[in-house]
């Protein structure tokens, strides 16, 4: 029986964490393609989702405040009711906001190539003119 060497066995076990763990950016990025996947597909379903969970979980947020005027309900269902609400709102405004943002940023690409095109184009007329 040999004793394996333990470096082998660090770089094994870090490169399984690596391959099953994902990073806060690769969680980002993950749920952005979806977010983009889920706009450009053809099912209204898919492209509520945001809206429907947003609606659903405030008209749950409502009947738990309106509720609990005549049942006693646990301040941890309401805390929970809460942070769920910010949650889903959260996660709406502001994958709302990223898609503007990017909308403008694609535009201003276009806008920006269109103008270096338009730049080409006068310089090899002031070439040609030259010569």
């Amino acid at each position: 029986m040999s004793i394996a060497d333990p470096t082998k066995i660090i770089s094994d076990v870090t490169d399984v964490i690596d391959d099953n763990i994902y990073s806060r950016q690769e969680q980002e990025e993950d749920r952005t393609e979806r977010l983009k996947i889920d706009l450009q597909s053809d099912n209204q379903l898919a492209k509520m989702a945001r809206p429907i969970m947003a609606y659903t979980i405030l008209i749950v947020w409502s009947f738990v405040i309106i509720a609990s005027i005549w049942i006693e309900i646990d301040q941890d269902v309401r805390d929970a009711v809460k942070w769920s609400l910010t949650a889903v709102l959260g996660f709406y405004f502001v994958s709302r906001g990223m898609e503007k943002v990017n909308s403008k940023k694609l535009d201003a690409t276009i806008k920006l190539e269109r103008m270096k095109t338009r730049a080409q184009i006068r310089q090899d007329k002031r070439e040609s003119r030259k010569q």
